[in-house]
């Protein structure tokens, strides 16, 4: 078992302790611990460094997104032959000890699994986050058994699904080598998109157990429940470029149709959570997305 690990980081000095808790709880398992900084502050990577020594860490002087950040980690993981796998995990995700075993096991079990995850819970809890998704009409993800208990005797212990979550899968070599990287015009959101149609249209399956489980800490900057107003405009956007992508026109026309017809429910969320900017940014990520613009729009909001 060949596993490089590849976690992301930017400034995350408001989660650097947990992150390290969660790592000595899978350290053992990996063959190589990757993490890739987007950019930070030579204050953070010092403490980086200094929580996690024997890491290899890549040092990006801007910040290219989760989609370039693992890109760089992938890459020189690819550089050793001898890695078989990728895991890609968020560093406020927590990981069942035994759990990259269980994984690992899964996906060589089968020559057609390309990428498989685990059951992803909610924050210290019972209850299922995510246990895999489907992809719908309007490339949004909808997640499978939410809400219900991992616990469950309902639950299938293993099930193929479209997508998985991007913060926390494992992909053969070969998957990479074959359908490529992760698309960087994307940023970041909706990569788990991208890549689970490139999958589909491969010979390669993705696949969920429960016999890994994860959880998803959520661990933001003063607990806050509100993503960046430039997360709005990007999610917004990049479903119209993906359409454009992957189904042409009268697919793109779909998804910015859908997407314009919930802005006056978007807009009432938004507005009583206090974030016009989210609200704004959500119209002009959908009008970018159809119009295929995807130069960087700093100008709209910072990243």
């Amino acid at each position: 078992m060949k596993v490089a690990g590849i976690s992301v980081a930017y400034n995350d000095d408001y989660k650097l302790e947990e992150w390290a808790q969660y790592y000595d709880e899978y350290k053992d398992e990996l063959y190589m611990h990757i993490i890739v900084d987007n950019g930070s502050e030579h204050s953070f990577l010092l403490k980086l460094e200094t929580v996690f020594p024997k890491a290899t860490i890549i040092k990006r002087k801007s910040n290219g997104g989760s989609t370039a950040a693992y890109n760089d980690g992938i890459k020189l993981a690819l550089r050793d032959n001898t890695v078989d796998s990728i895991l890609l995990i968020g560093n406020d995700v927590k990981l069942k000890k035994g759990s990259i075993g269980e994984l690992h096991k899964l996906l060589f079990s089968n020559n057609f699994f390309g990428l498989v995850a685990p059951v992803l819970l909610k924050k210290n809890s019972e209850e299922i986050e995510d246990f895999g998704c489907f992809i719908t009409k309007s490339l949004h993800l909808k997640p499978q058994f939410v809400g219900e208990k991992v616990t469950s005797k309902n639950l299938p212990i293993t099930v193929e699904v479209e997508a998985v979550t991007g913060g926390m899968n494992m992909g053969k070599r070969i998957l990479y080598e074959t359908i490529g990287l992760q698309d960087e015009a994307l940023f970041m959101y909706s990569d788990e998109v991208d890549f689970g149609l490139r999958i589909k249209k491969s010979n390669f399956m993705t696949l969920v157990t429960r016999r890994a489980i994860a959880w998803h800490q959520h661990i933001n900057p003063n607990n806050g429940k509100v993503r960046n107003c430039y997360s709005s405009f990007l999610m917004r956007r990049n479903k119209g470029y993906l359409a454009y992508k992957h189904f042409g026109f009268s697919k793109a026309l779909y998804v910015f149709t859908f997407q314009i017809i919930n802005i006056p429910k978007m807009l009432i969320i938004y507005l009583r959570q206090g974030s016009f900017c989210y609200a704004f940014c959500y119209i002009i990520g959908s009008i970018f997305g159809f119009l295929r613009i995807m130069k960087p729009v700093r100008f709209i909001c910072r990243h």
